[in-house]
């Protein structure tokens, strides 16, 4: 019970904003600008954390919630998407995935180290965007076994406010 009660005020507040977050993408007028749940709750974590505050109780809550549950959730999304699926599509088609993602991984390395972005981020960044935002930008930090938190939300903001822009532009 008392191992419970360390994490609980942390997921509760996590719970309470990834609710909110998707009551608010539901609002018609944020349907309409194709908002996604994600960015909502990373601006509703950023502001409570600089206006109002984390309790330190809340700390290791937090902390499971990015690291072990987001880490489960990603694997139960990628069981959406499986070999059958991606048959289906033709070697051409596969191969062809395969050099866009390459390319693209690459060419965010290669800005990457012209801006003087960290590698870890440039990486971060270029998986986000070659292959399912945010979602891979988790698994790849996770595989990393990266501390650097900032760099995740700053890939994860980045990706997703770009690709929101460009799929409003498109």
């Amino acid at each position: 019970v008392v191992k419970i009660k360390k994490y609980l005020d942390g997921l509760l507040l996590v719970a309470v904003l990834t609710v909110f977050a998707v009551y608010i993408q539901n609002i018609p007028t944020i349907k309409n600008l194709s908002l996604s749940a994600i960015i909502i709750a990373i601006f509703l974590g950023m502001l409570v954390k600089n206006t109002i505050g984390v309790k330190e109780s809340m700390e290791e809550g937090i902390k499971l919630s990015s690291k072990k549950l987001l880490r489960l959730a990603i694997i139960l999304l990628g069981f959406k998407l499986n070999l059958l699926e991606v048959s289906k599509l033709g070697f051409s088609s596969v191969i062809l995935i395969l050099m866009v993602t390459s390319a693209t991984l690459l060419f965010t390395r290669y800005l990457g180290k012209k801006l003087n972005i960290s590698r870890s981020l440039s990486i971060l960044i270029g998986t986000g965007t070659s292959i399912c935002g945010a979602s891979a930008i988790v698994a790849v930090n996770s595989v990393s076994k990266s501390e650097n938190e900032e760099d995740v939300a700053f890939a994860v903001g980045i990706v997703t406010i770009f690709g929101t822009i460009f799929m409003l532009l498109y």
